[in-house]
């Protein structure tokens, strides 16, 4: 892991802005924090807003200017390049989002690294206001014409209303009794989609916290839904990615300054530093709970942690696994509501844990390394035991990132070459101790991101046999999927993606299935 700091002066004041990288080859960005500097105090505070601004990062010197959307500066954006890195990064500090794009395909090799030139736009404001000129004159002629298909349609959409609006009243003119009965026969996606429809109904439907007292399957929904936070902490955005409808949730306390580290049971696992305390959330019915502090000093090596089942007081296991130099591993756990325990064993191996989340399977956690190497962690009575599986080959070279997770009782991982230039499912063979290549998935969907990665049965024809991501398409914010049936990255909405490459990550978010029942 490693870090590198810029500073920038903006409008006379000065930012230190610190990129914090990861990975095997410490290529890929865990994190970017930005500071400014209070002169009266000369104290450094953490930054939540860059309000109208942009911040460019260079190696030689960094500059900022003010948000130009329509020009694709965005408002509270970071740009940057990495060494030996074609590829253009954009840090937007809201949603807390990566962008990567490749304004230079042709680049040759070796090639120095850019530096950020602001030119002088007046000739090109100028040449702007020219083309407006012909525009508008092209506009006058057209501008009867469009006058009269707008009269036209406004009569159509008149009747339309008209018809939406019986429809509607008819709706409510039912029994109170039958309306409830509906309610509660409806899952949470569609619950909210009729609550939705139109002010009376929203009004005769209660907001879904009613339903906490129902704690049967309707409660849950069929798919994950991936919930991120933007830097306010207070804002947690959900989005359903078969629909890709979006849903906001305040929360009851802030979080401006935790980190996701883990999701399950419908709950958030936060925390800022490991040893700073660890914070569990339900979103949906606003429950928090504070898990056991846990005393160590070597947070920043932290890698993953997962935990069995959502249960703190009974039958209940939760572990972090920490690479303490090249040298150590460390497993910390919690067991049954008891104090942490942890062991530390050597390194023999190499084995470097990946960052995404490991997978309790068959009664032990699995995890992958960044090489593509398998470990597991078991409970022999009292007993933790660490153990690399070095008889299990890896499945793939050259990885970038990789998932494991349980699918039709079968444990299944995923492995992504760099820019997601490739992506290929290995289903593990217990008998033979191989992963061996899956080229289908059947009916399955699967969800997979660094804090936690699910699989379900499609629900719709054509949505199985896909791979969400923590991703959205820059076109048109929809998730981004990758199909095995087309080898291919889609976006519903957009052309299909060949890579990663024009589309952003969430990075402070995970899946999450939506549950309103809360353990006591």
């Amino acid at each position: 892991m490693r870090s590198e700091g810029f500073f920038v002066e903006s409008c006379g004041e000065l930012y230190g802005v610190r990129t914090a990288f990861r990975g095997e080859t410490c290529d890929e960005i865990q994190d970017i924090e930005v500071l400014r500097l209070d002169s009266s105090r000369m104290l450094w505070e953490e930054v939540k807003s860059l309000k109208a601004k942009a911040f460019f990062l260079g190696y030689d010197c960094s500059t900022s200017c003010p948000a130009k959307p329509e020009a694709g500066i965005l408002e509270g954006s970071i740009y940057f390049t990495i060494r030996e890195d074609p590829s253009l990064y954009c840090f937007n500090l809201a949603d807390q989002s990566i962008s990567t794009s490749l304004p230079c395909c042709d680049l040759l090799t070796p090639w120095a690294s850019p530096i950020w030139v602001l030119p002088n736009i007046r000739l090109i404001d100028r040449q702007l206001e020219e083309k407006d000129t012909v525009d508008a004159k092209a506009e006058e002629k057209t501008h009867g014409k469009r006058v009269q298909e707008k009269v036209v349609t406004t009569g159509a959409c008149g009747a339309s209303g008209r018809r939406e609006e019986a429809e509607e009243s008819l709706l409510l003119k039912l029994p109170p009794e039958i309306l409830e009965l509906v309610f509660k026969n409806l899952n949470a996606i569609d619950y909210i989609h009729f609550r939705s429809t139109c002010k009376n109904l929203r009004s005769a439907a209660t907001p879904l916290k009613w339903r906490t007292r129902l704690m049967g399957s309707d409660m849950q929904t069929s798919t994950p839904w991936f919930a991120y936070f933007k830097i306010d902490g207070t804002t947690l955005n959900v989005i359903d990615p078969l629909h890709n409808d979006r849903y906001v949730l305040q929360t009851s306390a802030n979080f401006w300054d935790k980190q996701v580290r883990y999701c399950k049971d419908g709950f958030l696992i936060m925390s800022k530093h490991i040893q700073d305390g660890i914070y569990a959330l339900n979103p949906f019915t606003q429950a928090i709970y504070t898990i056991h502090k846990l005393e160590i000093d070597y947070f920043w090596y932290t890698c993953a942690v997962g935990f069995s089942c959502w249960s703190p007081d009974e039958d209940f296991v939760f572990v972090i696994i920490s690479k303490i130099g090249f040298h150590e591993i460390e497993v910390s756990y919690l067991r049954d509501g008891e104090g942490w325990n942890s062991i530390k064993r050597k390194n023999k191996t190499n084995f470097l844990p990946s960052f995404s989340s490991p997978v309790f399977f068959d009664g032990a956690f699995y995890c992958l390394s960044q090489q593509g190497g398998t470990a597991i962690i078991r409970f022999e009575g009292n007993d933790c035991v660490w153990e690399v599986l070095t008889k299990l080959e890896k499945p793939c070279k050259s990885i970038h990132s990789c998932f494991i997770l349980e699918c039709d009782g079968k444990l299944l991982s995923v492995f992504v070459g760099k820019f997601g230039k490739w992506v290929k499912v290995f289903r593990l063979n217990f008998e033979a101790m191989a992963w061996v290549r899956v080229q289908d998935l059947g009916k399955y969907i699967l969800f997979v991101s660094n804090v936690s990665s699910f699989s379900t049965i499609a629900t719709a024809p054509g949505m199985e046999n896909r791979i969400y991501f923590p991703r959205l398409s820059c076109e048109n914010d929809n998730i981004v999927f990758y199909s095995l049936q087309t080898g291919k990255f889609h976006s519903v909405g957009c052309e299909d993606l060949k890579d990663f490459y024009g589309t952003k990550e969430l990075i402070n978010g995970g899946w999450i299935c939506p549950s309103w029942s809360n353990v006591e």
